[in-house]
């Protein structure tokens, strides 16, 4: 279902998206053509996908975390994470510095990258987080259901809420 799937284009030529279903699709033509990549394991709601560079690239869903292997396209590396956490979204500043949040307010970070561990992160909020951006190594916010809105100024270390004149509404993305 293409209208489900989350963008994000890594180059005026080259881009991935996933959503729901064993796939996820490419373009390498900026966007005038895109063709369906499998995805070789029983994952099955891709909920977002990021890109640093043409290299390093990883997303999260409903099973998990995944890593974008340049040599095996169609078989991404699973990044092992023990807990049954429903990912939302990923973001990546640099090859290692990398966020992920999910449902229940769970926060994943690591400082290295592919190569683990991931660590889970105090938010001391329960609601689903939906969207993760650092604009900086430092500095980076997460935003969810009811209004929440996080932020962190130790590379995701600590998480404090934000001030917002609004509790109903759903977040669904944050961008700086």
């Amino acid at each position: 279902r293409i209208d489900s799937m989350r963008t994000l284009v890594r180059s005026k030529d080259n881009g991935h998206a996933v959503g729901v279903g064993p796939s996820r699709i490419q373009t390498t033509d900026g966007g005038a053509s895109w063709q369906t990549r499998y995805i070789n394991f029983e994952a099955w709601n891709h909920r977002s996908i990021f890109f640093l560079d043409a290299d390093n690239g990883w997303w999260v869903g409903e099973t998990g975390f995944y890593k974008w292997v340049p040599a095996q396209p169609d078989s991404p590396a699973t990044i092992a994470i023990n807990d049954p956490y429903s990912f939302r979204a990923i973001h990546f500043v640099t090859k290692d510095d990398g966020v992920a949040v999910g449902i229940d307010g769970v926060i994943y970070k690591t400082v290295s990258g592919d190569q683990g561990p991931w660590v889970k992160q105090a938010s001391d909020v329960s609601e689903d987080l939906n969207s993760v951006h650092f604009p900086v190594v430092a500095v980076g916010w997460a935003v969810g259901d009811k209004g929440v809105v996080l932020g962190t100024s130790n590379n995701g270390d600590m998480w404090a809420p934000q001030a917002v004149d609004m509790t109903f509404n759903e977040l669904n993305s944050v961008f700086f």
